[in-house]
């Protein structure tokens, strides 16, 4: 990957990651996004009996990033 998109934005990818994790650690629950997240993945799954997952891209860079997911 990072010679796709070169060392500068390799650390910028890198130091975002970051930054999630520190929310995710440090953020009160009603304000933790990757909490809140999971916390619905279960609910929908084990509780409403969703089988499927939805993926969408928000930019063109990740057109091709279901149906990679799909495999």
């Amino acid at each position: 990957l990072m010679i796709a998109i070169g060392p500068d934005r390799f650390r910028e990818m890198l130091d975002g990651f970051r930054i999630v994790d520190e929310h995710f650690r440090n953020a009160e629950a009603p304000a933790n996004a990757p909490l809140l997240l999971g916390l619905l993945g279960v609910w929908y799954g084990d509780f409403l009996g969703a089988q499927s997952h939805a993926v969408l891209p928000y930019s063109h860079y990740l057109s091709k990033f279901t149906a990679y997911l799909q495999q």
